[in-house]
């Protein structure tokens, strides 16, 4: 049994070590700079009360609890019914361990429940329209603009040209000069935006295939799209304290990363070459922290 759960279930506490017990559940993260000293007056008792309080968990001493103690919450498996999707809710004043194993398991139910989405015979059909495309055209506006420049770079490290389009006058103007080597992907939590809607059509008018990546299907945006990838994010309608912004962008990251990563994969020694030549023309500027021994290695 973890110390987390010991220190949870023990029974034969003195009321002061009740104390003592529900200061440290309650704020973890302060015992690190914490004396027992310190503890003992945070919690109307003493160095030698938190002392006994420890050996009473099976500790040699508080130094030792506290090492534990640490360790054992920050790589804590025993609550992970704690931090479902449908609980991770950030609140007020929240201690940095809670929020480091909320963000965590944010990450890795995303990624589960995106990957668990994905369709295999989609992502190869995806994959085939963006290796056959020379231009990758993203379509973006606020939050989502970041990980659509994310987007952007992978694409270019394996041979496309890429770009990102957010300002609303230019996604109309390059969407009615667009030919059918582009590929469009429009990025769109609600999948309702009238400017994004907008170049879909326009898009689709012209032959460009186009791929969306959104929370429903079922959405505007959703529906108009050649492919549609849902992202594991909560509905719109949901507070920014569910986190579904950290959720959408990293379903989304994930499947870019995916994309990438096969089409990257496909043309693999082409790909390699172009990136030694971006390394090698970028030496000047990185050599001022990379190791010499590292560009004399790549020039032989």
């Amino acid at each position: 049994m973890g110390l987390i759960k010991t220190l949870k279930n023990k029974k034969d506490l003195t009321e002061r070590e009740v104390c003592i017990r529900d200061y440290i559940l309650k704020k973890p993260e302060c015992i690190l700079s914490m004396s027992s000293r310190e503890l003992g007056e945070a919690t109307y008792s003493s160095a030698a009360a938190v002392t006994r309080f420890c050996q009473k968990l099976g500790c040699k001493g508080y130094p030792d609890f506290r090492m534990k103690y640490i360790s054992d919450i920050q790589n804590n498996t025993d609550e992970e019914e704690m931090y479902s999707a449908e609980k991770i809710h950030l609140v007020e004043k929240e201690n940095a361990i809670t929020i480091m194993n909320k963000i965590y398991h944010v990450n890795l139910h995303t990624m589960e429940k995106t990957k668990k989405d994905i369709s295999l015979g989609q992502i190869t059909r995806v994959s085939r329209l963006l290796d056959q495309a020379s231009y990758v055209d993203f379509y973006a506006v606020d939050l989502n603009v970041c990980i659509a420049d994310y987007g952007c770079n992978q694409f270019i490290h394996c041979g496309k040209i890429a770009n990102t389009y957010h300002a609303s006058n230019l996604q109309e103007l390059v969407a009615f000069q667009t030919e059918q080597d582009h590929i469009a992907i429009v990025i769109s939590h609600t999948g309702e935006n009238e400017k994004l809607v907008k170049v879909l059509k326009i898009l689709k008018r012209r032959k460009v295939k186009t791929i969306a990546l959104t929370y429903s299907e079922n959405s505007t945006i959703g529906k108009l799209a050649d492919e549609t990838f849902i992202i594991d994010a909560v509905d719109r309608m949901h507070e920014f304290s569910d986190m579904w912004s950290v959720k959408f962008i990293i379903g989304v990251k994930y499947i870019i990363d995916v994309l990438f990563a096969i089409v990257f994969s496909l043309h693999y020694e082409e790909n390699v070459k172009l990136n030694d030549k971006y390394e090698f023309s970028a030496r000047d500027i990185w050599n001022t922290y990379a190791p010499e021994e590292y560009f004399t290695k790549k020039k032989r």
